[in-house]
């Protein structure tokens, strides 16, 4: 029996996720999964964890302004494999 399951951990702490409740405006143009998330995590002090190996390189390319993170990581997973966590 094989079956291919891709599950992405990541890892937010809850102090910090209560303190991106506020809405941010992040941008980008032809950028991997791993790119945005790096941008993501200058932006905001997060920290995302995960193998390499799970995301995809497709390009992506978003427009978001004034929404909150959450909206933007769910948006960015939707219809994707991967499970994302929140601690």
């Amino acid at each position: 029996m094989k079956k291919l399951i891709i599950y992405s951990l990541f890892l937010l702490s809850s102090h910090m996720l209560c303190a991106q409740s506020e809405n941010i405006t992040l941008s980008f143009e032809e950028l991997s999964l791993k790119e945005v998330l790096l941008s993501i995590e200058v932006k905001t002090e997060l920290s995302f964890y995960y193998i390499d190996k799970w995301l995809d390189s497709k390009k992506i390319s978003k427009n978001y302004e004034e929404v909150s993170l959450e909206f933007i990581l769910n948006d960015l997973f939707t219809g994707s494999l991967h499970k994302l966590y929140y601690f």
